[in-house]
């Protein structure tokens, strides 16, 4: 299983880190010669090379999908609005994880970064379990061998999640007829464009919230039928208060003279920026992966970040109009910076 920690996709990059570790390691010590150490450096290289372009753990894109000049893909990228897209398939006879283009009816997801166009796949060599877990708790027919497999044919979703993912565009097969009331927007020879009126945008207010602590309860919830997603967030820790934000559900009552809404100005892989308008005290939820590394700054000031509907992020933000900033920072980063700058300087002075 891709999620599983102790998976192939995982345990072998692992492998040739600790490798490529442990020969720096013997030659920096003067175990062994430097002509050792660089014939060893080749052996691990083109080993790794030739086990990841030769393996299905981390699919690359056929030629066929990045030279696309489809009209798919031209539409899609005129829309300048921030959305995902989806393939819905005509059955299951391949899966989802590994169909082709023309099963698919548009790029694979690691195709469409290269063209910015986002999809609920993301991208799918490394998924997070619990978007995974939340998506899957709406899919029928789901398969754990393959976790970043979603979508599949009509019947296979609920599209409670699709509107909630921010999801825009369907795109399908010319020959699929979707059931679900939504317009055509593009059609071609091989390909329908959907255009789902129903979609959420990536980041709104919401201003009631109920708490779940474990994982399973939270995601019965999420499933069940008494739940909106555009009214209610669900968290698995209490908010209490923070600063002089006062608990949503006991918070003044709306000011008519503020309207509630959200513009996202930037939107980046590293940072969001966006300007909020709360007509009373709320949680701005965005339907973007919660992750370790990801800090909010509401008025340039920090916010504690909260993991929202099982997957996601939200924070308080108090009534009146704010500027409202996603960062990432990861840990990650910080450490493999300093183990750098120590490599170098061990470098330089054994050198001298």
């Amino acid at each position: 299983k891709w999620t599983d920690p102790w998976s192939i996709s995982i345990t072998l990059p692992l492998f040739f880190i600790a490798s490529a570790m442990a020969t720096l390691y013997l030659w920096e010590q003067g175990h062994i010669k430097k002509k050792v150490f660089f014939t060893l450096c080749v052996v691990l290289l083109s080993a790794d090379l030739l086990i990841f372009l030769r393996s299905s753990l981390y699919r690359t894109a056929l030629p066929a999908e990045l030279e696309s000049t489809s009209g798919v893909i031209e539409f899609i990228k005129k829309d300048t609005d921030i959305f995902r897209v989806m393939p819905v398939l005509d059955d299951m006879k391949h899966g989802t994880a590994i169909s082709t283009l023309a099963e698919r009816g548009y790029l694979s997801a690691q195709a469409n970064m290269i063209y910015g166009i986002a999809s609920v796949e993301g991208y799918d060599s490394f998924f997070p379990k619990k978007y995974s877990d939340f998506f899957n708790t709406f899919t029928r027919n789901y398969d754990e061998a393959y976790p970043g497999a979603l979508g599949g044919p009509e019947g296979n979703f609920d599209y409670k999640l699709t509107d909630f993912l921010n999801v825009k565009y369907l795109i399908t097969s010319r020959t699929n007829n979707l059931k679900r009331d939504l317009p055509i927007y593009f059609e071609d020879s091989h390909h329908k464009i959907y255009f789902n009126k129903y979609y959420y945008p990536r980041a709104f207010l919401v201003f009631d919230y109920i708490v779940k602590k474990g994982e399973e309860d939270t995601l019965l919830y999420l499933k069940g039928e008494n739940i909106r997603f555009d009214k209610t967030v669900v968290l698995q820790e209490d908010p209490g208060e923070i600063g002089s934000i006062a608990l949503t559900q006991k918070g003044p009552g709306p000011n008519d003279a503020i309207k509630d809404a959200v513009v996202i100005r930037d939107y980046g892989p590293h940072s969001v920026t966006m300007d909020v308008s709360a007509s009373r005290n709320g949680f701005l939820l965005m339907t973007d992966a919660y992750y370790p590394g990801w800090r909010a700054e509401v008025d340039r000031k920090l916010v504690k970040m909260y993991r929202a509907n099982y997957a996601f992020r939200a924070i308080q933000v108090p009534k009146g109009n704010h500027m409202v900033k996603f960062t990432y920072r990861p840990l990650s980063f910080h450490i493999g910076l300093v183990t750098s700058v120590i490599f170098i300087v061990v470098g330089i002075t054994k050198k001298r």
